[in-house]
């Protein structure tokens, strides 16, 4: 059940958006080899950013929520891929993108009331 939560610098174009948030929900499965029903990708922006005066406010930062026990190999694997899909839709806008990982065990998670680790996901 992987989810990617993106902050963006204030975009006004809504298709990119879209094409990023479909680009990275493909990549999340074919990297970590899950089924193609799961995967949530959320976009927010802001043009408001607490930002020290060294760093450039267009910056992205994409948080990851996935299951734990992926090895370090398939984690540098999605790193490079979504780099790559952001650079791809975001061109010049953006000099900084950071990416992290939160990884828990699957009976913190719930779909519709079921415990994750309750049920076979297929992977």
């Amino acid at each position: 059940m992987p989810a990617a939560i993106i902050h963006l610098p204030s975009m006004p174009d809504l298709q990119i958006q879209k094409k990023l948030a479909d680009e990275v929900r493909t990549a999340m499965v074919g990297v970590l080899g899950t089924s193609l029903d799961h995967g949530q990708v959320l976009i927010y922006e802001s043009e408001m950013r607490s930002v020290h005066e060294t760093r450039d406010n267009n910056f992205v930062f994409i948080e990851l929520l996935l299951f734990s026990a992926r090895s370090p190999e398939i984690k540098e694997a999605l790193y490079v891929k979504l780099d790559a899909i952001l650079r791809s839709h975001l061109g010049g806008l953006v000099e900084d993108i950071f990416i992290n990982i939160l990884e828990t065990d699957r009976h913190n998670w719930a779909r519709n009331g079921q415990v994750l680790s309750k049920v076979d996901l297929g992977y």
